[in-house]
């Protein structure tokens, strides 16, 4: 997990719990409000895997030799 995405894990659980508003945690996290409202709601869904990114982080294909 990168320094980014632990930022905005703690930001989004901060939204969760009240702490911050969306305004706020849009600006904290450096993206407009509407584009925050997903990951609070697939955060309070999904827990923590829902701000994690997987890319990079997969599998190799299968056609590999």
């Amino acid at each position: 997990m990168s320094v980014k995405e632990l930022v905005r894990l703690a930001v989004i659980r901060g939204a969760i719990d009240g702490a911050y508003t969306v305004k706020q945690v849009a600006g904290r996290v450096g993206v407009s409000t509407r584009r925050k409202k997903s990951p609070k709601k697939a955060t309070r869904e999904r827990g923590d895997a829902a701000i994690i990114r997987n890319v990079g982080r997969t599998a190799p294909g299968q056609r590999r030799e």
